[in-house]
């Protein structure tokens, strides 16, 4: 037998190299396509021209508000999961989220103008006063799974300085809002006692001290709404009513006279879930995003909850009154909501739409489906 040649050796390691490459080529076709991952969304805001709305989530996502097409997306290594637009015509906002870091940005530019650090926890809340000077900011530090610690920070957004902090020990952390003369910031915190009512707590900016405190039961807030001077205060929020080996999401409305120190439940017309809201810039009235739930408990206990679409409502804000309502397709509460600085627009989120609606008329004008 001839010994092979050198030349026929490399034609057989050739030969073998294709056809392990082919034999992989049919592996990977026989394989499924890896799923493309569901966009996640939480928050919507307005840039201050109302030009475009604003989503946060596994990325930021901006979108234009006359053509519902997509601006800008802004990848984030860490999910941001709150949102607040700043007024005027600098477009820009903040957001928020699992790092702990605020990030200020506009809208027209991929890096963040500032970023602002002072929280050991995860960011839940951005409030933005009036004339856009300060921002406030809520986080709540994790402890073996459980919500332990609050944190209350007040920045010179234009500086990106921390003005003042605070944190509470063993408080469910909640929402923030500035009164509509900016002097003074309203947080809500969640009682973590059974019976024990939770409460608006407001602080007086200039001097860092709590000038009130408005106890409201049963439930949670999760949009506070100052009024005008002298108005009322509505706690905008939920609580789930206990049922056998449950619970149901109801949703709530108190409203706090002046000076008052317990906030009043307002009668609901039927069952709502929980209540999510956005103040108009006049502040006489405001938007809510919630469903209409049904719910019946089995013989096992198990709660049997059916809800009956998602619903935007505008309602006004002496009585909490419903001036208009619409529902929406998609499933669940509304995750969302937000009014724009002129008054004129409502962005509303469901599932992965946002469906923007004539403040005046309740009509709606655009639905922006997020793809990607």
């Amino acid at each position: 037998m001839k010994p092979a040649r050198k030349s026929d050796l490399i034609e057989i390691l050739a030969i073998g190299l294709l056809s392990l490459l082919a034999s992989a080529g049919r592996l990977n076709a026989a394989q499924p396509a890896a799923a493309v991952e569901r966009p996640r969304l939480f928050r919507l805001a307005f840039s201050g021209d109302g030009a475009h709305v604003i989503a946060a989530g596994d990325a930021i996502r901006i979108f234009d508000s006359g053509t519902g097409e997509a601006v800008e997306r802004l990848p984030l290594a860490r999910g941001s999961n709150t949102l607040a637009g700043f007024p005027g015509r600098d477009h820009l906002f903040a957001e928020g989220g699992e790092s702990g870091v605020i990030r200020i940005r506009r809208v027209s530019e991929r890096q963040p103008v500032r970023e602002l650090k002072g929280h050991d926890g995860h960011v839940r809340n951005l409030a933005v006063s009036p004339d856009g000077k300060l921002l406030a900011s809520v986080a709540g530090v994790l402890v073996e799974g459980r919500w332990k610690r609050t944190e209350l920070r007040l920045w010179d957004a234009g500086a990106g300085r921390l003005l003042h902090e605070l944190d509470l020990d063993d408080r469910g952390f909640g929402c923030s809002a500035f009164s509509r003369d900016g002097k003074q910031l309203a947080v809500a915190y969640t009682s973590q006692i059974p019976d024990e009512p939770s409460r608006i707590e407001i602080y007086d900016i200039r001097g860092w001290k709590r000038v009130r405190s408005i106890a409201f039961s049963p439930g949670f807030a999760r949009s506070i709404l100052f009024g005008g001077d002298r108005a009322e205060m509505l706690i905008v929020g939920g609580d789930c009513v206990p049922v056998n080996n449950g619970c149901q999401p109801t949703g709530r409305i108190w409203i706090a006279a002046p000076d008052a120190e317990t906030a009043q439940s307002v009668e609901q017309d039927r069952e709502y879930s929980y209540f999510l809201a956005a103040q108009t810039p006049t502040a006489d009235r405001f938007v809510i995003g919630t469903s209409v739930v049904t719910a019946t408990v089995n013989a096992k206990g198990k709660v049997d909850g059916a809800r009956l679409g998602p619903l935007v409502q505008l309602r006004d804000a002496k009585t909490a009154d419903v001036v208009w309502s619409k529902i929406t397709k998609g499933a669940g509460d509304p995750d969302g909501i937000a009014v724009s600085h002129d008054g004129k627009l409502i962005a509303a989120l469901v599932d992965l739409t946002i469906y923007l609606f004539d403040v005046e008329a309740g009509e709606l004008v655009r639905e922006i489906d997020v793809k990607e």
